[in-house]
């Protein structure tokens, strides 16, 4: 039974052969100088003696690199499940945030990626959010687009009033488009803000990104400029329409 909980599958029991750290009960426990109490005197050697106490001992050295792997894993999967649960409380802060400035402050401060626990909970929230979800259509632009408006109003703050001479502020990923957002997740976020407001939020995402080429427009040494750009460097986004009319062919 020990060697079943200790070697589950085949990869662990090979792993264990390969280690030498696999190991014959009965013959771990007669190195002991012990004897294996039978059908008949099985009382007996738990009981008193020499006989019980070194079966014992035996056994419980046997049984402590068994509790000792289980228990680690058991703290392993509770740190993990600690964790999930933790991003998962804040991405759902950034969803119930009322202002601009609390939710570009959370989405920096825990996801300034795209990637990561709390993005993907982030995600598959707005991708179910409630149409009365606070500032919903601003917030899925800004996982779209990397990009997001903030208005100031006269009582905010001192200091914070300047911020509102740019348009958009850069939110997440230094402010490039999510063009990669897989599609089933695009669908999902134009039924929540509705196809009109999706397609604007398209819109302002069309065009090239990727590598930075000179302004002047003059090729480099390997006849790439903007007008003619290296489409292994870059990426063109039309709309998620024609992404998936392309992956379809």
């Amino acid at each position: 039974m020990l060697n079943a909980l200790a070697h589950h599958s085949s990869s662990a029991m090979k792993s264990a052969v390969a280690s030498r750290s696999f190991r014959s009960v009965a013959d771990f426990v007669l190195r002991q100088n012990t004897t294996l109490p039978n059908s008949t005197d099985t009382g007996a050697a738990w009981s008193d003696g020499i006989c019980g106490d070194s079966f014992k001992s035996a056994v419980r050295e046997l049984t402590a690199s068994v509790h000792t792997s289980y228990e680690r894993t058991r703290k392993e999967k509770w740190a993990s499940q600690i964790e999930a649960q933790n991003e998962l409380c804040t991405a759902q802060q950034l969803v119930d945030a009322k202002t601009p400035l609390e939710f570009i402050g959370r989405l920096m401060t825990s996801c300034p990626t795209r990637g990561g626990g709390v993005w993907e909970s982030l995600v598959a929230l707005l991708c179910g959010a409630d149409p009365g979800t606070p500032l919903l259509e601003s917030k899925v632009r800004a996982i779209l687009t990397g990009k997001m408006s903030i208005e100031v109003s006269s009582a905010a703050p001192a200091g914070y009033s300047s911020i509102a001479a740019k348009a958009r502020h850069e939110v997440i990923a230094n402010g490039t488009s999510w063009i990669h957002c897989p599609l089933d997740r695009a669908l999902l976020l134009r039924e929540v803000v509705g196809e009109e407001a999706f397609l604007e939020i398209e819109t302002s995402m069309r065009g090239v990104s990727g590598w930075v080429y000179r302004e002047s427009d003059i090729p480099n040494r390997h006849g790439h400029c903007n007008s003619h750009p290296n489409p292994a460097l870059t990426r063109r986004f039309d709309s998620f329409a024609a992404r998936a009319e392309r992956e379809r062919r």
